[in-house]
């Protein structure tokens, strides 16, 4: 899958079943951006991936040491 970042993503119709709902997303966006390890304003240097990307993730933990930002969803 290829994600465009102008373009918005449509967390209704997808059917990967490890993506988190729109809710978690921007909640986990809204910790990443706020987060001193943010990297050019998109990419944390923990992970080196795009912050965007990551939090869709349902199987992906913050990679922040010592202190998740915010947790995998089962």
């Amino acid at each position: 899958m290829q994600i465009d970042k102008n373009e918005p993503f449509d967390f209704e119709t997808s059917t990967d079943a490890k993506l988190v709902s729109k809710k978690i997303y921007e909640e986990r966006l809204l910790h990443c951006k706020s987060c001193t390890s943010l990297l050019y304003k998109s990419t944390c240097q923990y992970s080196g991936e795009l912050i965007t990307y990551r939090a869709r993730f349902s199987d992906k933990q913050c990679p922040y040491p010592h202190n998740p930002k915010w947790n995998k969803v089962n």
